[in-house]
């Protein structure tokens, strides 16, 4: 069995709609003959699984419409096995991906952590060392200070000892001074590191993908971008859809030959035909 002849397989309510419209029998027809409302039907058609009912109920109801249109209810209701099969095989995907997700935001996590705790290890390491220079500088400067006041007390004592202790308060306030070059020492070798660490996570941008669709036929869509939750369409004909991705996109599509694919401005190929059920991952 070719690829195509399994992909067709799949699609339950395509082989039923092809057959009724080939025979020129109207859905409203199909609904008085088999007493099934006309919006279940168009669910049937559409393959629409979560507004139809129970399994059991279903395969009933494809009989109904196949022996109304002429067709084989068995082949129709192993379509309907074969997607449901296949659906549950996407579910099961989903989970797995989730799951995977999950234990990533995990690592992440714990990875902003220890870099949290690292800053705060630096910062109260610099608290620390400042506290710790800063007395030394204080008990200097005190020390310094009565040497300065001394020539007002003795000042009737010793004239010629005023001199000698005048030259040292200029020794004193050279200390301050040299404090601000350390800081701007300091303020360099922060901006450079600024400068560095800035710089590092423009290297660092996350690819992206863009991916197009325009429909040239009447079809359905369900897509999966970077593992997060489905979405589905239903697309006519002039219809077109951008979406961005930053690792892949998961595709299930209703006609082949309904849609032209696009990634960042190439065309994707398709290998179904008009009608048929693909399901495709890109990139």
């Amino acid at each position: 069995m070719t690829a195509e002849s399994e992909q067709t397989t799949l699609s339950f309510g395509r082989y039923l709609q092809s057959i009724r419209v080939e025979k020129g029998i109207s859905l409203k027809a199909v609904s008085h003959e088999t007493r099934i409302r006309l919006e279940t039907l168009h669910f049937i058609e559409e393959e629409d699984h979560q507004n139809l009912p129970d399994e059991v109920y279903v395969k009933g109801f494809l009989r109904a419409y196949a022996k109304a249109i002429g067709a084989d209810g068995d082949e129709a209701v192993q379509h309907y096995i074969s997607r449901l099969a296949v659906k549950r095989k996407i579910a099961l995907s989903e989970a797995a991906l989730y799951r995977t997700g999950g234990a990533f935001w995990r690592r992440l996590l714990l990875s902003l952590g220890a870099v949290l705790c690292l800053i705060a290890a630096t910062l109260y390491a610099v608290s620390a060392w400042r506290e710790h220079t800063m007395p030394k500088e204080a008990v200097s400067t005190e020390t310094a200070e009565p040497s300065a006041t001394e020539p007002a007390v003795e000042k009737s004592d010793a004239v010629s000892t005023a001199p000698a202790e005048e030259k040292t308060v200029p020794a004193l306030s050279t200390e301050p001074r040299t404090e601000p070059a350390m800081d701007s020492a300091d303020d360099k070798e922060v901006s450079a590191t600024d400068a560095s660490t800035g710089s590092a996570p423009s290297l660092a941008k996350a690819k992206k993908y863009l991916l197009t669709i325009d429909t040239i036929e009447e079809t359905w869509l369900k897509i999966i971008v970077d593992d997060q939750q489905s979405k589905q369409y239903r697309l006519n004909p002039g219809d077109h859809i951008e979406l961005e991705g930053s690792r892949n996109f998961n595709l299930l599509i209703g006609n082949a030959g309904g849609i032209r694919l696009g990634l960042n401005g190439k065309a994707v190929a398709l290998s179904g035909k008009s009608g048929q059920v693909v399901n495709i991952q890109l990139p």
